[in-house]
């Protein structure tokens, strides 16, 4: 999506019309969600910090101003609302929850659905053998599409160096998944 295309989708947000966050989530939910999960680690908390970061997101259409780049924009809002949501949760006395009943929500296609859940599961383990700093980069750069500048700004640090942390954490990865496949 286009920085142009971003903000025809904001705009149909402050009007009132909720396609352009339809628009926006279909775009960049899958890198929100990355982005959440991967300082969290948590696959349902990254989807509870994905589900209220769209509903903050309508909140601030109303005072979005474009022009610095709308997946920088994006990722680093992500970032600060999942370790703001990690330290609300740290400083919250956690609720007995053994009498609520825990409910699947029902899919039509339940080998898809477990497929893809399986590769979920292999796609973060594989992750996990990364240093904290080397899996943000590699979640940046591939579920996020941001450049290697992109990042850089993110992350405040030299572009060599996000470039140069990328390349070995695909080099670990490529070793873990043959290690694997000769198992």
């Amino acid at each position: 999506m286009t920085d142009s295309c971003f903000s025809d989708c904001i705009q149909l947000v402050q009007s009132g019309d909720m396609n352009g966050l339809k628009q926006i989530y279909t775009e960049y939910g899958k890198m929100i969600y990355s982005v959440a999960l991967q300082i969290c680690r948590n696959q349902h908390t990254a989807e509870d910090i994905t589900s209220l970061f769209f509903m903050r997101l309508k909140k601030a259409a109303m005072v979005y101003k474009g022009g610095c780049g709308h997946k920088k924009w994006l990722a680093v809002s992500a970032r600060n609302l999942t370790l703001n949501y990690i330290q609300r949760q740290s400083r919250e006395v956690p609720e007995d929850i053994s009498d609520e009943k825990s409910t699947l929500s029902s899919t039509a296609d339940p080998k898809q659905f477990e497929e893809s859940t399986i590769a979920a599961a292999a796609t973060v383990k594989a992750l996990s053998i990364l240093e904290d700093n080397d899996r943000e980069i590699v979640n940046l750069k591939v579920y996020g599409g941001f450049t290697f500048g992109e990042i850089s700004d993110i992350l405040k640090i030299p572009p060599s160096t996000v470039a140069w942390h990328y390349r070995t954490a695909l080099g670990r990865l490529k070793k873990y998944y043959e290690e694997e496949a000769d198992l």
